[in-house]
């Protein structure tokens, strides 16, 4: 009876004890799987939060990315503008300095237009002058009495021949000369003053006194000549 009582005891006790056991395993895995859930949940919280900080990561680079290619393109931007702006204002510049150039160039053509116009009158009364003096001159050279060489020898012994005759001779005889003849035209008043050119000055200012008074613009016209004799040089 004691050996029955004692093993139900022990039954008991081992029955109590696995069921404790049992119990406290049970609780034990509970408790595990309750931390594991909870590990499970506290793993998915932060890989959420390692996720939302690295897409907000990702967002601010990306944003901060886009900023500074934002900036980058806005200072390209302002750069572009200033170079816009320096390249009008140098061609501002240029175009003004063409303007003045352009004014400087207009007024040097009609300063030159000017001078070349004074010059073209100026050439023009310059060739009229020269043609007046070449007409003068050979006016002149054709009003001149030359004395050639060749002819000296005979005016010199005609001359002596005059002075021995009567000034009214001398000086009809001249008269005479000096008027043209109707069949050539042309007159030997050279010859005659070439002839009272080596007369005396005695007998040549009597004849001019004797044809003073039958022909005094002759005479006028004798005085003109003599003082356009030309010698030519013997030598």
């Amino acid at each position: 009876m004691l050996k029955k009582i004692i093993i139900i005891t022990v039954i008991g006790i081992i029955s109590f004890g696995a069921t404790f056991t049992f119990s406290l395993l049970k609780a034990k895995a509970k408790a595990a799987e309750k931390s594991a859930q909870e590990n499970a949940k506290a793993a998915e919280i932060k890989a959420s939060k390692a996720a939302d900080k690295q897409q907000a990561t990702f967002l601010g680079n990306s944003t901060h990315q886009e900023n500074n290619e934002a900036a980058i393109q806005e200072k390209q931007l302002k750069k572009l503008i200033f170079n816009v702006r320096e390249k009008i204002t140098e061609y501002n510049h240029k175009t003004q300095s063409l303007t003045v150039k352009e004014e400087r160039l207009k007024t040097t053509y009609k300063m030159i237009r000017k001078d070349l116009d004074d010059l073209n009158k100026l050439r023009t009364e310059l060739a009229s002058t020269v043609a007046d003096l070449k007409q003068k001159q050979q006016q002149l050279e054709n009003s001149m009495v030359e004395i050639e060489k060749v002819e000296q020898q005979n005016l010199v012994s005609i001359a002596a021949t005059y002075d021995k005759m009567d000034p009214a001779s001398a000086a009809v005889i001249m008269t005479n000369m000096s008027k043209v003849s109707d069949s050539k035209k042309s007159s030997d008043i050279d010859d005659a003053v070439k002839i009272l050119y080596y007369m005396t000055e005695r007998t040549k200012a009597k004849v001019l006194a004797e044809m003073t008074k039958t022909q005094p613009e002759i005479t006028a016209l004798f005085c003109k000549k003599l003082k356009k004799i030309v010698v030519e040089d013997n030598q």
